[in-house]
């Protein structure tokens, strides 16, 4: 079956009779076995996906695919890789079902920094630049309640380059993409993962950025699809080349200022607690106002702001208004409690300390480039403060990940941490830290 015979079979007869078609004639007999709705599907499990590559000559290759250690040599002072990864130089993994799975892992190397000493430290590239792409044959999968959206679930020393999803998912998304008018599309690639499940399974399909950008010296559009793709390497600027949003830093800016003053209107309590908290407001804004006209400084809204935050740490650290304080979070929409969102939709996380101080960490943004239900994947980098060259453009370093709801503990707030993070006592300093959601 060609490629683009599986797409109108999928399109005429729905999944289950491409899933017919693909599936190993020993595998077709019985009821498929039974998928509830769950988080994450470990290699090895009874609902784990089917996996297979369509090719442009007809062939069909499937399996389960179990994975192999790199038999290569391995450099001086290199670490070895985990089970199931194969380096991206010994094998083609367009033809093989082994190799579903591409992500980038961080390995130690010198980095020479142009303002600092060379220091040895975890890099997601290597010192030519190039990510540090390592393929997996099978990999615990997150899955969307819906089973329509699916992608690696990645540690903290790998992140993923590619997700599943089915072609109402890529449609729906690119759809909204070409709407903002930025500058990523999303590309299906031949390789699928047949979710079983009762009535009817689904093909998801792996999708793979496409990075577009018009070329005034070649008047042109350049494409770079795939592992090609580049984008910038700063998180604020990767989320407005793909929203649309120009300057999403200074919008999140003046989101989490009023967000810290309207939580401390929440949090007051008495006549006297509340004027105090308008008066703060007021004169926050009255700081915003001069700055903008040029007639204040950036101190001053600084100054403000730290006092506005320090009286939120207060009852933030005390036990007994900490659940007063959750509530509020939950009524203004913020944290693990964001509203619903759709693709261009921005996360921002930002933490500041007493001061309004943030130190090398401020926030973080994260783009969502397909959804389903309270289920979304998000497309991100940011600023690794190692190769300072593709900090605007040109950086190989993207990735995507999955979230979902906080009842579950899978919000992006959550699975960022940095409430546990920024904490008192820690190395990283007490900050005052919230997530905001700007829509597109």
């Amino acid at each position: 079956m060609t490629p683009a015979a599986a797409v109108a079979l999928q399109r005429a007869a729905g999944n289950a009779a491409v899933v017919h078609a693909l599936r190993d004639p020993a595998r077709r007999d019985g009821p498929p076995t039974p998928v509830q709705r769950f988080t994450v599907v470990q290699p090895g499990d009874n609902h784990y996906p089917l996996k297979g590559v369509l090719q442009e000559r007809g062939e069909e290759r499937r399996g389960r695919g179990r994975g192999e250690e790199s038999e290569e040599p391995e450099e001086k002072g290199e670490e070895p890789e985990e089970k199931g990864e194969t380096p991206r130089e010994k094998h083609e993994p367009e033809s093989r079902t082994d190799e579903h799975f591409p992500g980038q892992k961080s390995r130690r190397r010198i980095v020479h920094r142009p303002r600092n000493k060379p220091k040895r430290l975890r890099s997601f590239v290597g010192a030519d630049g190039t990510a540090n792409i390592v393929y997996k044959g099978d990999a615990p999968l997150r899955l969307a309640a819906n089973l329509d959206l699916a992608i690696e679930d990645t540690g903290s020393r790998r992140q993923a380059k590619t997700f599943f999803a089915t072609l109402d998912r890529i449609d729906e998304a690119n759809e909204r993409l070409k709407q903002l008018k930025g500058e990523l599309s999303l590309a299906r690639t031949q390789k699928y993962l047949a979710v079983r499940r009762p009535g009817r399974p689904l093909i998801l399909w792996q999708v793979e950025p496409v990075a577009s950008r018009y070329s005034a010296s070649r008047e042109e559009t350049i494409e770079q699809r795939g592992l090609d793709a580049r984008f910038a390497q700063r998180c604020d600027s990767i989320a407005a080349s793909i929203s649309g949003l120009p300057a999403p830093e200074i919008i999140g800016e003046r989101r989490y200022a009023d967000a810290v003053a309207d939580l401390l209107g929440g949090l007051s309590t008495g006549r006297s607690a509340k004027r105090s908290a308008k008066r703060s407001k007021r004169k926050l804004d009255e700081a915003r106002r001069e700055g903008a006209r040029g007639a204040g400084s950036a101190d001053a809204l600084t100054r403000e702001l730290g006092k506005i935050i320090r009286k939120i740490m207060v009852a933030r650290d005390d036990p007994a208004r900490k659940k007063a304080l959750t509530e509020l979070y939950a009524e203004l929409g913020l944290n693990q409690f964001t509203p619903g969102v759709s693709v261009g939709d921005l996360y921002m996380i930002k933490a500041l300390d007493r001061k309004a101080a943030s130190g090398e960490v401020d926030y973080h943004f994260a783009t969502v480039v397909a959804t389903s239900g309270p289920d979304h994947v998000t497309m991100e980098n940011y600023a690794r403060h190692e190769e300072e060259e593709t900090l605007s453009s040109g950086d190989p370093q993207w990735y995507f990940q999955m979230y979902g709801p906080q009842e579950n503990n899978q919000s992006f707030h959550q699975q960022w941490g940095w409430e546990e993070r920024f904490v008192p006592g820690s190395k990283d300093g007490n900050r005052l830290v919230l997530t905001l959601l700007l829509h597109r």
